[in-house]
C-alpha cells in the first residue's frame, strides 16, 4: 500500500524547470525546483537570462499531472536584447524582458 501511495504522490507532483535552448535547437535543464519560490526562481532566471547568446532562449516550465513541459514564461535573446515571448493562439509577439 505505501509503494502505491508513493506513487499516487508522485503523480500529483509539480516540478518547475529552467530549459536553456542554443541556437542548434539543443537544450539543456539549468536548474530543477521541487516546490514554487517564485522569488528564488525569478533571481537564478534572470540570472541565466543575462548569460544568454544571440538566438538562445530559456524557458521556465513546469509539469504536473496535467501539462508536461507547460511554459510559464519565455525569454530570447536578438540582437544583444533580452525578448519575452508571447504566445496568443497561433501567434507569437516580444517584448522587452526586464530584469528584475
Amino acid at each position: 500500500m505505501k509503494i502505491f501511495e508513493s506513487f499516487k504522490e508522485s503523480q500529483n507532483k509539480t516540478i518547475w524547470y529552467i530549459v536553456k535552448w542554443d541556437i542548434d535547437g539543443n537544450t539543456e535543464t539549468l536548474k530543477t525546483y521541487l516546490s514554487f519560490d517564485k522569488d528564488a526562481i525569478q533571481k537564478e532566471f534572470d540570472q541565466f537570462a543575462m548569460e544568454l547568446e544571440d538566438d538562445e532562449e530559456l524557458h521556465f516550465m513546469k509539469d504536473d499531472n496535467k501539462y508536461i513541459g507547460e511554459y510559464i514564461l519565455s525569454v530570447v535573446k536578438q540582437k544583444g536584447q533580452l525578448k519575452q515571448e508571447i504566445t496568443k493562439g497561433n501567434k507569437t509577439y516580444y517584448k522587452k524582458y526586464e530584469i528584475k
